[in-house]
């Protein structure tokens, strides 16, 4: 019985060493140039970037972060999507909380999910949903205002057309 167990332990100590290779995996698109996360973790790169900024942000009871799906930076505010709660958190420069979206419902203005998120030059803040098929555009600069957009799609991901200031999904969508 005991070398039952040895052996066990043996096989499940060799099948857990999963040696990496931690080079560099780049995918390059316009510019674009994805890290692994293990890469980055295990070696110093800093010097590869022109700056690098670490902002403490305020911990509240109103600012409580579950998980970070998406960072946008804009006009001195960090914009913080949370996927897991459905929020957009709003930080300063300094990290102070300024504000959040949270408006889960079926009502106008309210949604059920958030799949993505982006912000226009005017800093309003588009949020589409899949659950509901419409994108919503929270109104700069206390996001209590909102227009609606249906959609005949499933927007997955949401980007603004900063030229022509109008969002771009799965679909056109025009004011």
């Amino acid at each position: 019985m005991k070398k039952i167990i040895v052996y066990i332990f043996l096989l499940l100590l060799v099948s857990c060493n999963n040696p990496r290779n931690n080079s560099l995996k780049e995918i390059e698109d316009r510019n674009l140039t994805l890290l692994e996360y293990d890469y980055c973790s295990k070696k110093n790169h800093l010097h590869e970037f022109d700056s690098v900024t670490f902002v403490p942000l305020e911990t509240n009871e109103r600012s409580l972060i579950s998980s970070i799906t998406k960072i946008l930076y804009k006009n001195e505010t960090y914009y913080i999507f949370d996927k897991v709660q459905a929020m957009i958190f709003l930080f300063d420069d300094n990290g102070s909380y300024i504000t959040k979206i949270h408006n889960i419902g079926s009502g106008p203005g309210e949604y059920a999910d958030i799949s993505d998120f982006d912000i226009d030059a005017d800093l309003n803040i588009y949020i589409s949903s899949i659950v509901g098929r419409k994108i919503i555009k929270y109104k700069y600069p206390d996001y209590k205002l909102f227009t609606e957009y249906k959609t005949n799609a499933t927007v997955m991901e949401i980007a603004v057309d900063e030229k022509n200031g109008k969002d771009m999904g799965n679909q056109y969508i025009s004011d």
